[in-house]
């Protein structure tokens, strides 16, 4: 007979009280120089949005503005193919036409210096790019030009973003002493709980870059035995755990190489209490496991 720990499940609330004020905020632009930090960049997708930094050439008191225009670029989409890059534009010619990525704004405004938030560098502020078909691009190169008076020497830039290097993850992982297999299928990845003397507990997964989010809902475990009683039929899941309590949310790991994960975000693993499911209460398939721990292959 398996004895299993029970678990409660605690939800929190708090309350934020602040003092509101109304505030006029008018910034002053001078013409002092801007220009991108760099002529050339390459990086990595990390998500929808790319941030290309813009600076002052001096600490100037007064802000700067930076009017920015689009000159060109290509999309290599991950089939191999390729084509000119797109911007899609807020129209009704836009929405007819399409695009692969969106500029925020042409305009980026910059602040003033200031000793406290520049220390010694200069003042900046990011042009804010949004890609939303990112996963399906192998690389995107943007090219832009400063089209404002007060460009500087860098007043332009290529950036070229590609999809980060995939490590393999596939095979047995040791996460605080528990062991784990993940395997790719056809239908993408399955994350496997490899529990003594049951059947492996097996939830989808789903991988983004060197991140594999793991299914909340898991599989049904037959012929459980707690200390309330039983056999009972269970439905497993996999949830995020925060060193207090647990929540119903994705648990997420991340790769750093193709021998070491971390646990960004916790995980607890287990089924509501068969015998009163509503109560809140919850039984562990083993000792939650705290955000940050690594794992090893």
């Amino acid at each position: 007979m398996r004895t299993l720990k029970i678990f409660f499940i605690a939800a929190a609330a708090a309350m934020l009280l602040t003092s509101c004020y109304k505030r006029q905020f008018e910034p002053t632009f001078g013409n002092t120089t801007v220009e991108f930090v760099s002529p050339n960049q390459e990086i990595f997708f990390s998500g929808e949005y790319i941030n290309i930094p813009i600076r002052m050439t001096e600490q100037a008191s007064t802000g700067a503005q930076a009017v920015v225009k689009f000159i060109g670029g290509t999309a290599v989409m991950l089939d191999g193919t390729s084509h000119e890059a797109v911007e899609f534009t807020n129209d009704q010619a836009g929405y007819e036409k399409g695009g692969d990525f969106i500029i925020t704004s042409n305009t980026v405004n910059i602040g003033a210096y200031d000793e406290e938030v520049d220390g010694d560098g200069l003042p900046s502020n990011n042009l804010e790019i949004r890609v939303p078909d990112y996963r399906n691009m192998q690389t995107l190169t943007l090219s832009f030009e400063i089209v404002s008076g007060n460009a500087g020497p860098n007043s332009t830039t290529t950036v070229v973003v590609s999809q980060p290097t995939e490590v393999s993850i596939d095979g047995t992982w040791t996460i605080a002493g528990n062991a784990f297999t993940i395997s790719q299928t056809d239908n993408g990845y399955e994350f496997t709980y490899n529990l003594q003397n049951k059947t492996p507990l097996t939830f989808k997964a789903e991988r983004d870059g060197n991140n594999l989010t793991i299914a909340t809902d898991g599989p049904r475990l037959e012929g459980i035995t707690t200390e309330d009683g039983g056999p009972y039929d269970v439905d497993v899941i996999c949830w995020v755990y925060d060193g207090q309590s647990i929540n119903p949310s994705n648990v997420v790991l991340t790769f750093t190489d193709a021998e070491n994960l971390t646990v960004t975000n916790g995980m607890f693993m287990g089924f509501a209490d068969p015998a009163d499911p509503s109560s809140g209460m919850y039984y562990q398939l083993f000792t939650p496991i705290a955000a940050g721990t690594p794992g090893t292959k």
